[in-house]
Parts: structure tokens; sequence; C-alpha cells
């Protein structure tokens, strides 16, 4: 097989004594060949990853193996031809440099940079050990300056550097793994006439997955007091299910700490069937101060057997909560909204949540709210620091009945509300028009639009109980589309329809009481849910960057996608009640 002869390019200092084994890598045409064109400077850059990915792999393995040989092609040809105690097959599955913020010619900005590879080892003998996948993903600040008159050559050395970074972390990942395959946990001889039975031989699943870090705002910069999204989507694509599949983060103290006081460490991602593919959302909240600038997050899956998946790295930006300047020279983080205090039990911000995924009787074109939503929303809510879990009820499908509603609200609601506290109703699902008296109905699991108007949920009835209970504000927030309600029969107006009626029972409400602020989701972006509503106090909708987001700019956040009905005046008590802290 033809050795692929490359430069040797050092990668840190040697910290750890190098294994007595001799590895040989054969690295798949899918390597070799491979190229990579980004935008540089306004024109096409080609990264020839084909050369940095094996200088990468042979300048780590050289630190860490007594001796290392890089070839070009199969693993099984290597492995005929050459005799080292182990041979390992890499294979390039995805690579990809998108710029994240890049906006016209500006020279610099953020990218995303993954790597994905996969390796196959074998041993002296030719049997195969395992096959483990190779993951990389990372934020990148990129300085490529366009081409001007003045210019001399196009800055392209940053893409290759961080091309050639993540092949070190890939390299790095792969040697890993060697001691647990070969028993050396520390240096002992190893030699081609070792017995096979010193191999272990893990059972190794195909799983892959891929991961996404999301800040409140969206400026991949980690901030003082944000919310954090760790999206991870795996697919089984092996023969045999997957038992136990837990998600375990590492990396710098700050991010585990954002995580870790909000989720439980590790986090169970269930079991997967083959061919299943799940996703899952685990949210954190950064500390106000932090006390560096650059924060590390490696994301392992681990099925219960304890097979070798793989790592994402995920690298970002870190920075303290802005500081808000006032008079004088004195810097101190300051909020418009006046301080309300929270009742130590956590009983001042209480949440109704409402989801139907199914109903009894099927119907076509029924309203159902999409899979992983309503804990979605419920997430949502826990990450604002106001809500806590205790307080939140989720009924969804079977346990959405009128009952189950109306117990909930009447019995369950009521005792924790006092009257300062901050109610959401928030319900997702069918809603039915009269078609005499544009009068709406929520349906509850066992309605239907063939359904008796008693079995529904009456929105004017519900607006009413509202305004009544007594605490000082609520959010009746509605994702409901609305068809006509198909039992009643009467006469149609003579323009052919009735106007449907969403705020008829709001005006009694106003009336002293309970202060009612309804929300109607008119539309929905591709690919987004209900709980895309209150995404804004995961951090977007805090327009003046104090930390703290009021009912006032969460309605100004949603305000391009949903009716509005009883708005408090501006800086108005009620407007400035804050929701997320």
């Amino acid at each position: 097989m033809p050795e692929v002869n490359l430069p040797e390019i050092g990668f840190g200092k040697k910290s750890e004594p190098k294994l007595p084994i001799s590895v040989s890598f054969a690295f798949d045409p899918s390597v070799t060949q491979a190229t990579l064109e980004v935008d540089a400077c306004g024109l096409p850059y080609t990264i020839n990853t084909g050369e940095i990915i094996p200088q990468a792999f042979l300048a780590i393995g050289k630190e860490r193996f007594a001796s290392v040989t890089a070839y070009s092609g199969s693993g099984q040809a290597v492995q005929a031809a050459q005799h080292s105690d182990l041979t390992v097959q890499v294979q390039l599955v995805h690579q990809s440099f998108q710029p994240a913020t890049k906006i016209a010619q500006e020279d610099t900005y953020i990218a995303f940079v993954n790597l994905q590879m996969l390796a196959i080892f074998m041993d002296s003998t030719g049997k195969e050990l395992a096959q483990t996948p190779l993951n990389y993903s990372a934020q990148a600040s990129i300085w490529a300056p366009a081409l001007t008159s003045n210019s001399v050559s196009c800055v392209t050395g940053t893409f290759d550097d961080e091309m050639s970074r993540a092949a070190g972390e890939l390299a790095r990942q792969l040697v890993s793994i060697v001691p647990q395959l070969t028993g050396q946990e520390s240096p002992s001889p190893l030699t081609a006439q070792v017995s096979q039975n010193q191999f272990r031989t893990p059972s190794l699943p195909a799983l892959k997955f891929r991961t996404m870090l999301k800040d409140g705002n969206n400026n991949l910069i980690l901030e003082g007091g944000e919310v954090l999204v760790l999206q991870i989507e795996a697919t089984n694509s092996g023969a045999q299910p997957l038992l136990e599949v837990n998600i375990e983060l590492k990396g710098s103290q700050t991010l585990l700490q954002a995580f870790s006081e909000m989720t439980p460490l590790p986090i169970s991602f269930g079991d997967f069937q083959p061919g299943e593919t799940k996703t899952i959302e685990v949210r954190g909240r950064m500390p106000f101060q932090v006390p560096e600038n650059k924060g590390e997050l490696v994301v392992t899956l681990k099925p219960r057997d304890g097979s070798i998946v793989g790592s994402h790295r995920i690298l970002a930006a870190l920075q303290s909560a802005t500081p808000t300047t006032g008079q004088g020279n004195s810097t101190q983080f300051t909020s418009k909204a006046p301080q309300q205090k929270i009742d130590p039990s956590g009983n001042t911000y209480v949440a109704i949540l409402i989801g139907l995924d199914q109903y009894r009787e099927k119907w076509k074109k029924a309203y159902k709210i999409p899979k992983g939503q309503l804990q979605a929303l419920k997430d949502t809510l826990q990450t604002t620091g106001v809500f806590s879990e205790k307080n939140i009820q989720v009924l969804r499908g079977s346990h959405a009945t009128r009952t189950d509603i109306e117990e909930a609200l009447l019995s369950w609601g009521r005792q924790r509300l006092g009257k300062d506290s901050v109610l959401i109703f928030h319900f997702s699902g069918q809603a039915l028009s009269h078609p005499t008296t544009g009068e709406v109905y929520l349906v509850p699991f066992e309605g239907s639009p063939t359904a008796s108007a008693k079995r529904l949920i009456s929105l004017r009835t519900l607006q009413r109980v509202l305004g009544k209970m007594g605490n000082r504000l609520t959010l009746l927030i509605l994702d409901t589309p609305a068809t006509p309600l198909l039992r009643q029969v009467g006469t149609i107006g003579a323009n052919g329809s009735i106007p449907i009626k969403w705020t008829s029972g709001l005006a009694l409400s106003s009336q002293g009481g309970t202060k009612v602020i309804q929300v109607r989701q008119k539309f929905r972006r591709t690919n987004e849910g209900p709980a895309e509503l209150l995404a804004g106090l995961l951090g977007r909708a805090d327009a003046n960057g104090n930390g703290t987001i009021t009912v006032e700019e969460f309605l100004e956040d949603i305000k391009p996608r949903a009716e509005i009905t009883s708005a408090p005046s501006k800086n108005s008590p009620e407007a400035l009640i804050p929701l997320a802290r």
C-alpha cells in the first residue's frame, strides 16, 4: 500500500508515557481525497483536509505509540501487508465549515466547525476489535479580510488552522480508546505474538448523534445570567436495541455548574430501538459572574453496557453579565422593574399547561400539540428562575378532560395563588366556534366538532373565572386554531359567517379582580411549536439587557406573531412585573 509521507507537526508537549505498541493508520480515500470549499476574502478557498487530517493523526500518534505509520487504503489491505500490533482504518463521515454571524464582507465572524469520522480497529491477526465514531463540533472566530485594491494576498491560514485543530481533537479521541481495546492501562510490551484473548472486544453500537449549544440571545457568547439550551439528537442505526443510554457532561467548571444547577447529571436518554431517533433539550443558566472567557463542554453518550460511542467537544466564548452604567462613576446591575418579593415557598408564580396530543374521538385535521412541545414549555418556565417545578401543573391527552382542567384551576391552582401571584394558563389544542353566535369553545380530551357544548370548555366562561381568581395577574395563552362547531345548526348571517368572539368574557373579568391578559398565537414560522411563543423568556425578550424580563418586554417580543388583548399600559405596575430573572 502507498505510504503517506507527511511532515511532523507538533500538537503539544508529551505528557503521558508511550504505549509500547506499533500502530498503522489506514486512511480511506474518503479522507485522503477530501477537500472543503469555503468563502475566504470574498473568493472560494479550498481546504485540503486530505492532507490536514493524516498530519494530525500521525503527529498525535507519534506522541503516544512506540511507532506509527500512515498509509492510504483500506484497513484490510494495510493489515495484510504490514505487521503492526494495531491497524486503524479512518473514514471521513462529514465535514463542514459554516459561517454563523457573517454579514456581507465582514472581516471577523463566528463559524461552526464540524468534523465527523469513523475509526475501525483491527488487531495483528486481522480481527476487528471495535468501531467508534469520532465527533468534533465547535465555534471558531475567523479573520478573513476581503480583498481590496491594496491587498497583497488572501488570508486563509485561519481556515487551515481550525480544521487542523478539529483533526487533532479527533486524533486524541482515537488515541484515548486504544488502552481500553488492548488492556494497556499502563505501558507493557505488546507484540504481534500476543494471544487474541488479551484483547477486550467491546460491543460497540452504531449510535450516531449531533449536538448544538444555543444561548438566549443567539449571539454565540455565553453571558452571565443567560439561559442555555443544549440540543442532542441521537439515532441507533444498528440492528440491536440500546438500553439505558445516559448523557454525560464534562468540561469547564462554569459550564458544568450552569447545567448541573438546573438539571441533575448524568441525564437519562432512555432506551433506543433499532432505527429510532430521539431528541432531547438540556437547559441551564449561566452564573452572573463568569471567571473565565473561554469554556469547553464535552458531551458523551454511554449505553448501559459501557460501549464506546464517542464525544462531542463544544467550545464557546464566555462573558459576565453586561452591567448598566448609571450616574457617576459607579457601575451596577440595574432594573427598571420593581423587585417583586418572591414567596420562599415558591407560590408567587404558578402555571397550568394543557396540551392535547390526542382526543378520545378521532377526527380529521384535529390540531394536536407537537411531540415534546409540552415538556419544552415546562422546561422554559423552569429556566426563568421564578417558576418552581412544584408550581407547574401539566395536563396532557387523556389526562386533559374537562374535569381535569376544572380541578387543576379551581382546586390545585386556587390553593397556590395569593393576591400577589402571577398565573400562566396555557392551552394548546383545538378550538371550535359556534356558527350562529361566534362563541369559542376549547376542546378537552373527550370533545369533538360534533360534541355537545356541555362537553366543551366555554372560552368566555374561562375568561370570567380567571378574572375572579383573586391573584394579581394572569396570562391566558391560547395555541388554538378554530373550526366550526358542527353539531349546532342555526341561521348564518347575511355575510355568510359570524365573527369569532375570542374576547367576549374579558370585559367582565377586567371589572376589578384579577388582571387577565390574553395572548393568542396567530401563526408560527416553519418548524416552530407552541414553546417558541415563550422562548423570549430564555433571554431574547430582555430588551434593556438588565437580566430581568418583564411582562412588558415579553409581550413586545411576541407581538409579531400573537394577538394580545388587555395589554397593560407602558410602565404600569403590571407591565413591570418580572417573568424571568
